[in-house]
C-alpha cells in the first residue's frame, strides 16, 4: 500500500485549560460533553455546563485560600451504554 497525502485539518488552538473550556462551550454550547448514570437516571452535561461548573469549582477553591496549588481530582473510569 502507498502512502497518501492526507487532508490537513484546522482546530482551534488552546494555550490552557481555560482556553479550551471557553472554545468549547463557545463552538459546541449546549451538545452534550459528557453523559453519565446516577441509579437508573442518565444525567447529560453540555459543554456550556462543564465551562460553568469549572469556573464554579475555580472560585470553591480560591474561596478556601488554594492558589498556586496542584490538585487532583479522582473519580472511577466506567462507560456506560445509553
Amino acid at each position: 500500500m502507498r502512502n497518501r497525502p492526507y487532508p490537513f485539518y484546522q482546530w482551534d488552538q488552546a494555550d490552557n485549560i481555560w482556553a479550551l473550556l471557553e472554545l468549547a462551550a463557545k463552538k459546541y454550547g449546549d451538545k452534550d460533553a459528557y453523559i453519565f448514570k446516577k441509579g437508573k437516571t442518565l444525567h447529560r452535561r453540555s459543554f456550556s455546563d462543564v465551562h460553568r461548573e469549572a469556573h464554579a469549582l475555580a472560585a470553591y477553591f480560591r474561596g478556601k485560600g488554594i492558589r498556586g496549588s496542584k490538585i487532583a481530582i479522582l473519580g472511577e473510569n466506567t462507560s456506560i451504554a445509553a
